[in-house]
């Protein structure tokens, strides 16, 4: 009911505010738009170091005409931010903070019930087939689902869940039976593993999960490298999001994302919504 998308004005901000405004009309949800300031580039000590070698005015002299002219160009996006949804006829309301952005967006996410964001923001170009620092960071943070959104906006017709029997694969399959009776999209739940035994189980947990929804559904097994499999069924099946678990297995990786998981993010071409 209540999803937060963090804006920065990037092209990828705007792509994730799309899905948001696509989720929020499906769900009769609330959007909470975002922009942080990020209080490491206002005083951080590289600034500060570079106008004391080349004789500047005190960096601190600058510091609040710097501060000022953010805080116009916040007001600016987060403006664009509420036009856009009004115009789409979806709730919304918005807020601008100073502080450490990933720390800020996962502080703010625990209040929300959903965190949509993209690969990518406005740096886009450092991170050439890679995920973005404030992305990778809100996700090991966050304790709430998190929707990371590649470059461009699909509606989603179709939920592909990859289910391993672990605890965060059985939250996302979960959360994809919820998503997938709501927005009344098929299901396809995946399943890798060279093991016929292991297969024959997960397959029967698969089931039960998704029985009590009222959702057409597929279970399917694969063999080979899970982040692989995961791609290619998601292309063949024409699937329009990838949901999956943050984590891996055990309390020790509880806070480290998944190997599988990082994979598919930096190389899916469509949404990855990631269980907690």
């Amino acid at each position: 009911k209540n999803i937060l998308v963090p804006t920065d004005g990037s092209s990828a901000s705007k792509v994730a505010l799309g899905y948001g405004i696509w989720l929020a009309k499906k769900l009769g949800a609330r959007l909470s738009g975002l922009h942080v300031l990020d209080v490491r580039a206002l005083r951080g000590p590289f600034f500060r170091d570079i106008s004391g070698a080349l004789g500047f005015v005190p960096f601190q002299n600058y510091e609040p005409a710097i501060e000022q002219i953010l805080e116009e160009r916040a007001k600016v996006i987060l403006r664009e931010f509420e036009e856009q949804t009004a115009e789409q006829g979806v709730q919304a309301k918005t807020a601008s903070t100073v502080g450490v952005i990933p720390e800020v967006i996962a502080e703010r996410g625990a209040k929300a019930d959903l965190i949509v964001l993209g690969q990518v923001g406005e740096h886009a170009e450092w991170h050439r087939g890679m995920m973005g620092n404030t992305t990778e960071s809100v996700v090991r943070r966050s304790s709430r689902p998190v929707l990371v959104v590649p470059d461009e906006f699909c509606e989603i017709h179709r939920i592909l869940v990859a289910y391993d029997g672990s605890t965060h694969s059985a939250g996302a399959l979960h959360l994809g039976c919820e998503l997938a009776a709501d927005v009344r999209t098929p299901i396809l739940a995946l399943i890798v593993t060279d093991d016929e035994v292991e297969a024959a189980t997960l397959s029967a947990e698969a089931s039960d999960y998704i029985d009590p929804f009222p959702v057409d559904s597929e279970i399917r097994l694969a063999k080979g490298n899970p982040e692989e499999v995961i791609l290619e069924h998601a292309d063949s099946c024409d699937a329009d999001l990838i949901v999956m678990g943050a984590h891996g297995h055990g309390r020790i990786r509880q806070f480290i994302l998944g190997s599988t998981t990082a994979y598919v993010i930096r190389k899916s071409r469509v949404p990855v919504l990631l269980a907690r």
